[in-house]
């Protein structure tokens, strides 16, 4: 079992840097391509009064939340658990900031006339979304600890935030998969070099007993 495991990570990580370099070299071009338009402009014209929904789930692909998880960690003492989710977010964030500068890519709204951002506090270049790198670390990351029945909350985390993105005008398609692939990459990282103990607690701070 730990060699499947093993080896199926091994082929992630292959997947995430092919689907990385794709991706960038499509985004590069700095057009619309292979029908995002179409995929877009169906997920920006859902109705808006789903606009507060939107606004409150693609919380959880940003820093606010990335902070919060590891202050939990922190609190409940499970210090094995918070240095691979740090080092997984903090490692998605930082290509992410990267790779928006080497590509350049602009955001939907310069792209369509027709689509509007509905999240103010956005700027910058839209490729690659690191809402969905961030939330696909995260969700990978934290996802090795759940129990096989609910392994659907790591689907369910990335795609409702990589839908979001959408959604608000922040993000086109190809976006979203660029951040992916980086999500994939960084928490497929952490797995192989940092594989989880289920069987262990965590790292705990025990206080030593004076000698009498």
């Amino acid at each position: 079992m730990a060699k499947r495991d093993k080896t199926w990570n091994w082929l992630l990580l292959f997947g995430s840097i092919s689907g990385l370099l794709a991706s960038s070299l499509l985004a590069k071009r700095g057009t619309l391509v292979l029908g995002e338009e179409h995929l877009l402009g169906w997920v920006y014209g859902l109705p808006e009064s789903f606009r507060l929904f939107f606004l409150a789930v693609t919380l959880l692909g940003s820093a606010w939340v990335f902070a919060i998880v590891l202050i939990l960690l922190l609190l409940k003492e499970r210090f094995d658990i918070g240095l691979r989710v740090m080092i997984a977010g903090l490692a998605a964030y930082a290509i992410a900031g990267m790779a928006k500068q080497l590509i350049a890519r602009p955001r939907p709204g310069e792209l369509v006339s027709d689509v509007l951002q509905r999240e103010l506090l956005v700027w910058g270049y839209g490729f690659p979304s690191a809402h969905t790198a961030l939330a696909t670390a995260l969700a990978i990351t934290l996802g090795a600890y759940l129990p096989k029945k609910r392994k659907y909350i790591i689907a369910l985390w990335i795609g409702i935030v990589a839908v979001s993105r959408l959604y608000l005008g922040v993000h086109a398609p190809l976006d979203i998969v660029g951040g992916f692939c980086i999500g994939l990459l960084v928490s497929t990282c952490v797995l192989i070099i940092l594989p989880p103990h289920k069987a262990v607690r965590g790292i705990r701070l025990v206080k030593t007993r004076k000698q009498a």
